[in-house]
C-alpha cells in the first residue's frame, strides 16, 4: 500500500515537473527567441484600424510597387550567382531565391515590426511573431492572395480569420474607433 501512495506521488511529481518544463520553455522562446512583446499584441486592433481604415491603399500599393522595383536589380543579380537549388521558396506567382527583411521599415507612417521584400511583393508586417497581421502588395501584373482584398495587387491578412467565423464584423467595427 505505501509502495503504491509512493509510485502515485513519485508519477505526479514527474507529470507536474514536465509540465512547468514546458510552460518555462515557451514562454523563454516566446519571450527571447521570438520577440513576444505583450504591448505589441494589445496594440494590434489599433494597427488593424491604422492599416485598414487609416491608410490610403492606393498610395501605400504605389509606394511598394516604388520598393519592389528598386529591389529588383538585387533580386536579379543575386539569382544569377546562386544556383537554383539554393534557398528557393515559393511565392505567389513565381519561386523566389532570396528576400530582403527590413525591421522597422516606415512606409507611409505605419508602425511595421518588419517588412520582406521578394521579387515580385512585399510583405508589410505590423503583428508580432506568433500572430501575423500583414499587408501584402504585389508588382504589377503579379496576381496576388490573402485573406481580404483591398485593392488588385494588395491584400490584407491577418490570424484572425482562422480563428473567428465572424472575424469580418470585427474588422468593421474597429472604423467607430
Amino acid at each position: 500500500m505505501i509502495a503504491k501512495i509512493k509510485k502515485h506521488k513519485i508519477v505526479t511529481v514527474t507529470i507536474l515537473i514536465c509540465i512547468l518544463l514546458f510552460v518555462a520553455c515557451w514562454l523563454f522562446y516566446h519571450h527571447f527567441i521570438m520577440g513576444f512583446i505583450p504591448e505589441e499584441l494589445e496594440n494590434i486592433d489599433a494597427r488593424r484600424a491604422q492599416i485598414l481604415y487609416k491608410t490610403d491603399h492606393r498610395e501605400l500599393l504605389k509606394e511598394c510597387r516604388k520598393i519592389i522595383s528598386m529591389y529588383r536589380n538585387e533580386f536579379e543579380q543575386s539569382s544569377k550567382e546562386k544556383t537554383k537549388s539554393e534557398n528557393v521558396i515559393e511565392g505567389p506567382g513565381q519561386i523566389f531565391h532570396s528576400s530582403i527583411r527590413i525591421k522597422n521599415m516606415r512606409i507611409l507612417g505605419l508602425d511595421t515590426t518588419w517588412v520582406d521584400i521578394y521579387e515580385n511583393f512585399i510583405v508589410i508586417e505590423m503583428g508580432v511573431s506568433f500572430y501575423p497581421v500583414n499587408v501584402n502588395a504585389y508588382a504589377e501584373g503579379v496576381r496576388g492572395q490573402g485573406d481580404m482584398k483591398l485593392l488588385d495587387g494588395l491584400w490584407y491578412n491577418d490570424k484572425g480569420f482562422s480563428q473567428a467565423s465572424n472575424f469580418r464584423l470585427y474588422l468593421e467595427d474597429l472604423k467607430s474607433k
